[in-house]
């Protein structure tokens, strides 16, 4: 079982974008990608669904919030980070490279964005940069995690999977969510998951059983 993942855009001038939404909904289905205008509405809807696969296409330009406070698309991002690692992001404005700060730019590249794509592009070539995004997002720990739990039936999934040393106990969907909020227990999961593919990739066992 595959499950969807979900394009959403914070953009404050979603006019602009019925064809690209258009795009990707002939690509992902209609009920994939979702539009926000405004910037804390977008972050409440991302922060409410870690537990499902997300790409966030952020516009670098917006205007004000909810509150008139002027928001970036960088002060979104760095909200976002905040809250977790694993969101694949895309930063999207109508700035020439040459008028971006570096500040801003360093920034970019320390919070990991996937990419910084320029909105004048053509169509084709923006929705190009979300296929890549979406591919990337299927090679990431959680993702693979995700795909391995719905495999199991929900009973499978809601019972007691593993204790940790203080005596509490998670079932696969508890540990779903713990790496998609990149929380204590779920980077210390995610940090053992790849330390185990190591050690049974380099004792020569390429293939590895569910």
């Amino acid at each position: 079982m595959n499950v969807p993942t979900k394009i959403v855009i914070i953009d404050d001038k979603p006019k602009d974008l019925d064809v690209f939404k258009i795009e990707l909904e002939l690509i992902y289905g209609e009920n994939s990608v979702i539009i926000f205008d405004n910037s804390e509405v977008g972050l409440e809807y991302i922060f409410t669904h870690l537990t499902q696969k997300q790409i966030v296409v952020l516009d670098y330009d917006l205007s004000l919030n909810h509150n008139n406070e002027k928001e970036t698309g960088l002060d979104v991002l760095k909200k976002i980070r905040e809250k977790t690692s694993l969101l694949t992001v895309i930063v999207c404005t109508t700035k020439p490279l040459n008028e971006i700060s570096e500040s801003d730019l360093k920034d970019f590249i320390n919070n990991h964005i996937f990419s910084l794509s320029d909105k004048m592009d053509n169509t084709l070539k923006r929705v190009e940069i979300v296929t890549k995004a979406v591919a990337f997002l299927e090679k990431q720990i959680d993702t693979i995690l995700e795909q391995w739990i719905l495999r199991r039936t929900e009973m499978e999934r809601e019972i007691p999977y593993i204790t940790t040393k203080s005596g509490k106990s998670y079932s696969l969907n508890d540990l779903l969510v713990e790496i998609r909020n990149q929380t204590p227990v779920g980077v210390e999961l995610e940090k053992n998951m790849i330390n185990l593919t190591i050690d049974l990739l380099t004792r020569d066992k390429e293939k590895l059983n569910d």
